[in-house]
C-alpha cells in the first residue's frame, strides 16, 4: 500500500477528452471554479459544461473567462461571455453577477468550434472545442 496524501479536491473528472465536431450543443453547466491563471497576472473563471442530449450526451466541455487580467481586450472578452451565460440561463440579475451556482444545470444551448490546440492540451489528434456562444434553450 502507499501513502500519497494528495489533496485532489480541484481535480475534475468525467466526459471525454475527444474533442466534438462544430455545432450548437444542449448542455448545462456542471460546475466552476476561479482560480489564478497559470502566469499568475490575472484570475480565470473555469466554466464546465456537459451535453445532455445527442449523440455526444456526457460529453464534457470547458470555456475560461479571464475576469482579472492586465489586458482589457481579455477582460472585456471574458466580461461579454459571463454576461451571455447570465442571460442564457435566466440568471434574475444578468447586470451584476455575484455567485455562478445560479449558472448550474439550466439548459442552455453552446455553440462549439474544433481547433487546432495550443501546447500539450487538446485530443489524441491535437484539437480542442472553443466555446463561440451561449444562448437560451427553445
Amino acid at each position: 500500500m502507499a501513502i500519497v496524501n494528495q489533496d485532489l479536491s480541484d481535480v475534475r473528472v468525467g466526459g471525454s477528452s475527444a474533442t466534438v465536431p462544430e455545432g450548437t450543443y444542449r448542455a448545462v453547466i456542471s460546475g466552476d471554479d476561479y482560480r489564478a491563471t497559470a502566469a499568475g497576472n490575472g484570475r480565470c473563471l473555469h466554466v464546465y459544461l456537459t451535453i445532455i442530449t445527442g449523440e455526444y450526451q456526457g460529453h464534457e466541455l470547458r470555456d475560461f473567462l479571464t475576469l482579472e487580467h492586465p489586458n482589457a481586450q481579455t477582460v472585456r472578452i471574458a466580461r461579454e461571455s459571463l454576461k451571455r451565460i447570465a442571460v442564457a440561463t435566466g440568471h434574475p440579475t444578468p447586470d451584476h453577477v455575484e455567485d455562478t451556482e445560479a449558472f448550474w444545470d439550466t439548459p442552455i444551448n453552446v455553440t462549439v468550434s474544433r481547433v487546432k490546440a495550443s501546447g500539450d492540451f487538446g485530443d489524441e489528434d491535437g484539437f480542442e472545442n472553443r466555446v463561440k456562444k451561449y444562448e437560451a434553450a427553445e
